[in-house]
């Protein structure tokens, strides 16, 4: 895949399940990955698995209910070489909207 033609794939959820199976999926179709999950291990033992297999996978521990996280894990997506950006969970739009404002849950801002 050409560096112009390369996507590039924010997915949440990615340690395991069906994030750690998209991202696999992604990765195999030469996508460059930003992975994000709260489970620390799990997530840096996908990441040394994909990166063995030659992909392009950086990952970031953090919940999509946190805003600061979501922008970050978006600035790396946006960084990576490419074109498209997606997520089993969450659309990235929706991460990018959550970055632009206060994070809420159950009706209580935080």
């Amino acid at each position: 895949m050409t560096a112009e033609a390369r996507k590039r794939a924010l997915v949440t959820g990615a340690a395991m399940g069906i994030g750690r199976a998209v991202a696999e999926k992604l990765a195999s179709q030469g996508a460059a990955l930003v992975r994000l999950d709260r489970a620390k291990e799990q997530l840096a033992e996908v990441e040394d698995s994909l990166r063995s297999a030659g992909a392009d996978a950086r990952s970031l521990v953090g919940s999509t209910a946190d805003a600061g996280v979501c922008a970050k894990a978006v600035g790396i997506a946006e960084s990576a070489s490419a074109a498209s950006t997606c997520s089993p969970t969450m659309q990235a739009s929706s991460v990018m909207e959550r970055s632009r404002r206060p994070a809420r849950r159950f009706g209580t801002r935080l």
